[in-house]
């Protein structure tokens, strides 16, 4: 179940890609409260069954981390061929780099080394 459990996709929010920001968002917890996975009605357009094509396991990972720096590189623009740097490599910007290679761009990963003192 994701935060962003429905956005209207018609108001200007919605339209330019701010769907976090739409007046009429519906939230699991807060505007559909007492359900589970089990027992929500369905919002066919944020939820995707996923059973069949991925393990649930496998796909845990793009409910937050994956949304949030999908968010980043749909918003950046980025368009192929363009180079776009990722700071931080972990647990968001891992994604972040396959996400930007998927739009076509050319992805440098900057970090820094923790020496052991």
């Amino acid at each position: 179940m994701p935060w962003l459990g429905s956005a209207c996709g018609v108001c200007e929010y919605c339209i330019d890609g701010w769907e976090t920001l739409c007046l009429k968002q519906v939230n699991p917890g807060m505007a559909v409260t007492g359900r589970t996975p089990n027992t929500s009605p369905p919002m066919p357009r944020t939820w995707l069954p996923c059973r069949t094509i991925v393990d649930p396991l496998d796909a845990a990972p793009l409910t937050c981390a994956g949304v949030t720096t999908y968010k980043a590189v749909k918003v950046s623009g980025v368009r192929s061929g363009q180079l776009v740097a990722v700071f931080g490599i972990g647990g968001l910007g891992h994604l972040a780099l396959q996400y930007a290679k998927i739009a076509g761009a050319s992805v440098v990963a900057v970090d820094v080394l923790r020496r052991e003192a």
